[in-house]
């Protein structure tokens, strides 16, 4: 008798738990990405019971904006972010078509002469990689969840014009694919002459503090190398 009325009670509520954890990874731009748990309560009437249903009516106050968000920072409409269940996909937040531009004045710290990459004054091809990289950075980083930024990994440049001391360079980038983690961009960029450089550019989608870490366990790791000599 206690096992039938266990089995009742207890266990569909463990398989709605379950179907929870299994929902579509999925954006959602306003307050809290758990608002796509809200229908929930309309597909299953009865879920609203005991400790369970306060959760269900937790989750609701917090898509309306009426409690704070437990799990994620509350997006500002003014930053455009994007709120999102931790576990998404990035490709359901960062769309083919996001467009950043990035301009620079062309003075001697950013020449050849400068940098070393030449002996001419004239924009040097490491500022323009960089110009191009801030372009693409500009383009999706404000989308990301906080904490979390972009890292370059691959750089196919052409440089097809120089530019001169006193004129300015604008860069553009397009995001043209995502795959997974992996943000795929065209690239071009132009002074007031024309167009001066064009290719294609890849980022990684990174967790900073997981990211650092792993860059400064390389401190480590070498001083130990030294240390064995």
């Amino acid at each position: 008798m206690k096992t039938n009325i266990f089995i009742r009670l207890f266990v569909p509520r463990i398989v709605k738990i379950f179907y929870l954890i299994s929902l579509p990874r999925r954006e959602y731009k306003g307050n809290c990405c758990l608002a796509t748990l809200i229908p929930l309560s309309g597909i299953y009437p009865n879920f609203g019971m005991g400790a369970l249903g306060t959760g269900i009516q937790a989750i609701q106050l917090v898509a309306a904006g009426l409690a704070p968000c437990p799990f994620v920072s509350p997006c500002l409409a003014a930053d455009k972010r994007v709120c999102y269940y931790p576990r998404m996909n990035f490709d359901t937040v960062l769309q083919p078509g996001l467009r950043g531009e990035k301009t620079a004045a062309v003075t001697e710290q950013n020449t050849a002469r400068s940098l070393g990459s030449g002996g001419l004054a004239v924009f040097a091809t490491p500022s323009l990689v960089a110009l191009l990289e801030g372009a693409c950075v500009q383009a999706v980083d404000g989308l990301l969840l906080e904490g979390y930024s972009t890292v370059g990994t691959d750089v196919r440049v052409k440089h097809l014009a120089a530019t001169p001391v006193g004129m300015s360079v604008r860069a553009e980038g397009e995001l043209t694919e995502v795959d997974g983690r992996r943000l795929a961009f065209r690239v071009a960029a132009f002074d007031e002459a024309g167009k001066i450089g064009e290719g294609t550019h890849e980022r990684f989608i990174v967790d900073n503090g997981k990211f650092l870490a792993k860059a400064e366990a390389k401190r480590t790791e070498a001083a130990a190398v030294c240390g064995d000599r």
